[in-house]
Parts: C-alpha cells; sequence; structure tokens
C-alpha cells in the first residue's frame, strides 16, 4: 500500500465551506483546485477495470514511488526497481497515461521512464499506469505526478503550504463497519487557527461509497454492508486562507469478515539439558495465515528463565538448562489475525535430568550382536552374558513415584493423554524419541494384537496353512501392504510409519531379555498378550530379517525371520535419539 503523504498546490481558488452531504465523492471534486485531474481519477478505475488484472499482493515485486512532485523544466526520471527473489530477464513494460494532459512524445516500453516536466500556469496532476508482465504473472501500480509552475524569485515561497498532513494508513476494513478518519495538520502557520482551514475528502479508487460530510475535518466512513474485498483510496484536499492547498492520500483494505485464528502451541515436549528446544505454532490455523503475528511467552515460576531467540515468530527456540529434578516449563502463545482478532494456546516443556550412564555400550556394536554369527565375538559374550542394564545401553530414564517419565500416551491425533488415560492409540519413548503402535485385544480390530502378515508374497498353501483370515480384515496380509495403508491412514497424525530395527525394539527392554516393568510394558502390550512383531537389522534394510517375541510376561527373545512365515506388526516412527 501507498502510505499517506501530501503535496502542495499553488491554486488561490477557496474550496466552498457549506457542509452537505455527498453521494458521490469523486463527482464532487469540481470544487477542488485539481478538479480536472480528480475527474481523470475517475477515468483511471474504468481503464484499470477493463484493461488489467491484478493481485495486490504481488505489488512488492517492484518498489516504485506512487507519488512524485516536480517543476516545470525539472527532469523526470521515474524507475521501476524489481526486488523479485529471482531475476527478471525477460520482463515487459509498460506507462500508460491515464490523464489527458498532453506530454511529447515518450518511450513507455522500459523500465525508466524519462520526460522533461512541460511548462503549466498552475499544478496539474499526471497519472500514469506501470505494468509489468513476467511470464504468467502480470503486476501493475499507478503513479502519480504534481507538476507545478516554476515560481518567481519574488513569489517562491507564497505557493507552498505551511503545513503537513498526516493521514492514517494500513487500514483494514469490514462491510458494514464504521470507522472515524481523523487527519492530524501539523501547522506551520503563525496565527492562523485551524477553523480557517477548509477541507473535502474524495474517493479516488474503488466502488463508490456515500461520503458523509465530506467537507468537515473528521470523516465519518461507513463501509456498505454489500462491499465485495477491494482497496479504497481516499484524498483529503486542506485549503487555507490564501488558497493554498494541500492533497494527502490514504488506502483502506476492505475485506470479508472471517472467523478468528485457531492457536496451537504444539505437544508437550520431552527434553534434556542443553538440548536446542524448537517451540512450533505451524499447526495454528487460520482463513488468511500469511497475516497472522505470533506472540510467545514464558509463564511458569519455575525460576529458570529462558531465552527465545525470537519470541515474535511462528517458530522460537532456546536452550534447555542442566536441572537436577524435573522441571516442568509453560509458555504462552497468543496469535493475531489483521483484524485484531486474537487466540491464545499454551506450550509445556519437560526438562528432564540426564545422568551419564557408566560403561554405556555402543549401539553399532549392539546392532552388530543381534546378528547370531557374531555372538561368539567377545564383546558380544560380554554383552549377553552380564545382562548389561538397558541405562548401560541407552541412558537413564527416570524411575519417579510408581511410574516411568519415558512413556507418553498419545490419542489418535498425536496428541499427548494423561497418564491414567483409559484408551490410546500410541506411545511416546521420551528416552529415545521413537513413536510406537499399540496394539489392541479384540481381535476382530483392525489393529489387533493377534493379526499375523507375511512379509512377502506366498502361495495359497502357505497362506491356508498360516490360517491368516484375519490379518486386518483387508485384501492382502503382506508388511508392505500393511505399512502403507497405516501411512494412509494418518495414524495418530503421522505418515511416516515404518518397520523397527532390532536395536529399537531393545529401547523396549529393562534388560536384554526383559521388559520394562509392568507400568511400563502396559503401554504397549495389551496385559497377557505374547506379541511377536518383525524386525529388521538396521531401520532402513529389509535384507536381514528377525523376529522380537514378548510373552504374556514381558519375556523378550530374537529370532531369526523367515519371508514365508507371518508374524505380528509393530510399526514405528522416528529415529533414534543418538
Amino acid at each position: 500500500m501507498l502510505s499517506a503523504c501530501g503535496c502542495s498546490s499553488g491554486s488561490n481558488t477557496q474550496g466552498e465551506t457549506e457542509d452537505k452531504s455527498n453521494s458521490n465523492a469523486i463527482n464532487s471534486a469540481a470544487s477542488s483546485p485539481s478538479s480536472s485531474a480528480f475527474e481523470q481519477e475517475k477515468l483511471e478505475q474504468a481503464a484499470r477495470k477493463s484493461e488489467f488484472s491484478t493481485d495486490q499482493a504481488e505489488l512488492t515485486y517492484f518498489d516504485i514511488q506512487g507519488e512524485q512532485h516536480f517543476v516545470s523544466g525539472q527532469q523526470v526520471e521515474l524507475p521501476a526497481k524489481w526486488l523479485g527473489n529471482t531475476e527478471a530477464s525477460h520482463v515487459e513494460y509498460r506507462w500508460q497515461q491515464l490523464t489527458e494532459f498532453e506530454l511529447a512524445q515518450l518511450v513507455d516500453d522500459q523500465a525508466v521512464l524519462s520526460f522533461v516536466a512541460p511548462q503549466v500556469n498552475h499544478t496539474e496532476l499526471v497519472i500514469f499506469n506501470f505494468s509489468a508482465r513476467i511470464g504468467a504473472k502480470f503486476i501493475q501500480q499507478p503513479v502519480r505526478l504534481f507538476i507545478t509552475p516554476k515560481p518567481k524569485s519574488n513569489t517562491a515561497e507564497s505557493n507552498v503550504a505551511p503545513w503537513q498532513i498526516n493521514l492514517p494508513h494500513g487500514l483494514v476494513m469490514q462491510p458494514a463497519q464504521q470507522k472515524v478518519l481523523r487527519p492530524e495538520i501539523l501547522s506551520q502557520d503563525e496565527g492562523l487557527a485551524v477553523s480557517a482551514y477548509t477541507y473535502l475528502w474524495q474517493q479516488v479508487l474503488g466502488e463508490p461509497i456515500l461520503l458523509e460530510q465530506a467537507k468537515r475535518e473528521t470523516l465519518n466512513l461507513k463501509i456498505p454492508e454489500d462491499y465485495e474485498n477491494q482497496l479504497v483510496e481516499l484524498s483529503l484536499t486542506v485549503t487555507n486562507e490564501q488558497g493554498i492547498s494541500q492533497v494527502a492520500y490514504m488506502q483502506i483494505d476492505v475485506v470479508a469478515p472471517d472467523k478468528p485464528p485457531l492457536a496451537h502451541a504444539g505437544h508437550t515436549l520431552y527434553v534434556s539439558g542443553g538440548e536446542t528446544v524448537i517451540l512450533d505454532a505451524s499447526k495454528t490455523q487460520d482463513e488468511l495465515p500469511e497475516y497472522l503475528e505470533y506472540y510467545w511467552l514464558q509463564t511458569d515460576d519455575s525460576g529458570l528463565d529462558v531465552n527465545l531467540n525470537d519470541p515474535y515468530q511462528q517458530k522460537t527456540k532456546f536452550v534447555a538448562p542442566e536441572v537436577e529434578q524435573q522441571t516442568r516449563l509453560n509458555f504462552s502463545l497468543e496469535v493475531t489475525d489483521r483484524m485484531g482478532q486474537l487466540d491464545s494456546a499454551l506450550a509445556h516443556v519437560v526438562i528432564l535430568p540426564f545422568n551419564k550412564p557408566q560403561n554405556k555400550i555402543d549401539r553399532q556394536v549392539l546392532a552388530e550382536c543381534v546378528d547370531f554369527a557374531a555372538f561368539n565375538r567377545a564383546d558380544c559374550q560380554s554383552i549377553r552374558q552380564g545382562g548389561e542394564s538397558a541405562n548401560a545401553i541407552f541412558g537413564s530414564e527416570r524411575n519417579i513415584g510408581h511410574g516411568w517419565v519415558g512413556f507418553s500416551k498419545l490419542d489418535e491425533q498425536g496428541r499427548p493423554l494423561a497418564d491414567d488415560a483409559p484408551s490410546w492409540h500410541c506411545v511416546r519413548d521420551n528416552s529415545t524419541g521413537l513413536i510406537w503402535q499399540v496394539k489392541k485385544a479384540n481381535i476382530d480390530a483392525l489393529l489387533s494384537a493377534h493379526h499375523r502378515y507375511f512379509w512377502r508374497k506366498v502361495d495359497e498353501k502357505v497362506k491356508a496353512r498360516q490360517n491368516l483370515s484375519r490379518c486386518r480384515q483387508q485384501e492382502t496380509c503382506y508388511v508392505e501392504d500393511y505399512v502403507r495403508w497405516i501411512n494412509s491412514q494418518n495414524f495418530c497424525g503421522l505418515s511416516d510409519w515404518r518397520v523397527p530395527s532390532v536395536v529399537e525394539g531393545m529401547t523396549l527392554l529393562h534388560n536384554h531379555y526383559r521388559m520394562l516393568p509392568k507400568v511400563k510394558q502396559n503401554y504397549l502390550v495389551p496385559a497377557g498378550i505374547r506379541s511377536r512383531f518383525w524386525a529388521t537389522t538396521s531401520s532402513n534394510a529389509y535384507s536381514r530379517l528377525r523376529v522380537l517375541g514378548i510373552d504374556k510376561n514381558g519375556q523378550l527373545s530374537i529370532g531369526v525371520g523367515a519371508y514365508y512365515g507371518s508374524h505380528g506388526l509393530r510399526l514405528v516412527q522416528g529415529h533414534l535419539s543418538q
């Protein structure tokens, strides 16, 4: 949008002072010092509607000063500066004069329009429409030139308005909305009272709006109820007792009413001290998200004040401080749309104390040792026979009270639930960052723990022998098809589920061959259900198959998987945090 600005006119005609309604502010310009110019402004609207179609948001590609002032005989240079992200190598330019004031022959197909301002007897308004075509995009913007007579030496200052007009800018209004527009006049005219000025409000762009009492200093503007989305431009002409006038312009963006934004501050995050935490509001919903304004603020009383790198952005981040005990940080998010409608949400970050494990086992070594061919290696025997705890392999989890802070229950959208929630769809292991699928005890459920799947296609005899009629009540009983189907359902709000690796499966263990205690085990496995599920020797390879077995007591075994065998599936999402 063009910002409000003023310009001087040397006319000595004083505007009328009576105050009456004006049904069309454009036609009332006859009493203005620049009446002929404003009549041509009306022609500009018609020409723009018939010849051009543009998106106002595209105007930022070119930097053009929308209003300029020149004196007769002065060299006029109107450059169009390209501001796009890509190089404008093939741009078609056009400068079209929309007023009848005659100028010399112009070269109107260049980025810069150049000519000498002609001689005039009084201030003339010349309007150009600058347009550019860049591939399929078409951009345009009006440019106004005020050409004034060259002043004589003894009257050089007599036609200069000794005041400045400031009008509101960047206004956004809705149909049927009413607003009082009040100019700020900074007078340098000593001894001249404000009442000595005369005023004239006019509309120069947009469908006509009734401007009531248009000859007062303030304008009570009411947008019609049936007014469509468009840009409205108004002008205010101020004239003093000597007949010197000045004109200022303002623009109003009229938009249809919209719903307030729906703020979303993200799910509860579990982190360790020293980690970079990202607060993300990208799931906030609004009809015009590009106009949203964000503000993050820490609201907890933990005594740990963190430094948000930029609290006014959709995403902000900070480094979690080290803590000796579990600490919860709270952050409020305020989202405001361009109509001033606001919504808020809360974000929670739980910082877990970090205890460095003693004699931590390298995960690559562990990955090699789950291959039976390597079990005779000395380092693998020590792992197998020593019964190293999960703390030694994957770091320490904090046992708080009678529950484990390592697991969080998630609903069907991936949102965190309370620890005592009776129903959940997934669980997030906050110690590893992995999210696991939860199986159901009901044999008829689509996610039943009783369903079995082949690794790849087998003949009907094998399928009949394995009795796979209840794999998932779908057409196939194959791993690849099941993974594709789960991802198509956006299960728990995610679409990148996969078969876990053996190492990832072992993160569920309290030691190498036993699941975590019952309070944690029941997050994943229905009580009393035996589960055997497919795994691989790496998170991105299917060539070497393994099967992880968990019995009803939580006992785990690792076996070799044959492609013609059938086993359960427990998919995982994410990557093992290092």
